[in-house]
């Protein structure tokens, strides 16, 4: 079966971009209610995890996004960070290309395998962050509705 086009996107993320004011009555109001608040953090997170479970949490927060239906994505989100940091640290002890010397006496280059991984752990994390609204583009799309109390920043 084929996919149907791009994702589509959360009523949430519609209102705070205003995709309501010129049809409103395109709303899907039967869209269940999203809890607000502080999601539980995991056990078994590793130091570097918990940094970034910690990080994303607090920017999440900051743009009033944050929500507890979003803790296995930060969750897996946070233990791909931590893999992505590790593969890294490995990359740079033993390089990108690898030199190899055969057992006849010749030498060959090959691409480091840790790269592979790195590659497919920082995709990984771009799509995470997409879904989480942490990306430039999925932020500057993002306009969440301001407090009460707090003024418009002025532009100049």
């Amino acid at each position: 079966m084929a996919k149907r086009g791009r994702k589509p996107e959360p009523t949430e993320l519609k209102l705070a971009k205003g995709t309501y004011r010129k049809n409103p009555q395109r709303r899907n109001h039967d869209e269940p209610e999203v809890a607000k608040g502080i999601p539980d953090q995991p056990d078994g997170l590793d130091e570097i995890a918990i940094a970034c479970w910690k990080d994303t949490c607090q920017q999440m927060e900051d743009m009033r996004t944050l929500s507890p239906v979003f803790a296995k994505a930060i969750e897996q989100y946070s233990r791909t960070w931590s893999q992505l940091k590790q593969v890294e640290t490995m990359v740079a002890d033993t390089g990108i290309v690898l030199v190899v010397q055969k057992t006849d006496g010749t030498v060959e280059t090959r691409r480091n395998q840790f790269t592979l991984e790195m590659h497919k752990l920082a995709d990984r994390l771009l799509k995470i962050q997409a879904e989480l609204g942490l990306t430039p583009s999925s932020k500057s799309s993002v306009r969440a509705s301001r407090p009460k109390g707090i003024p418009v920043r002025e532009r100049g």
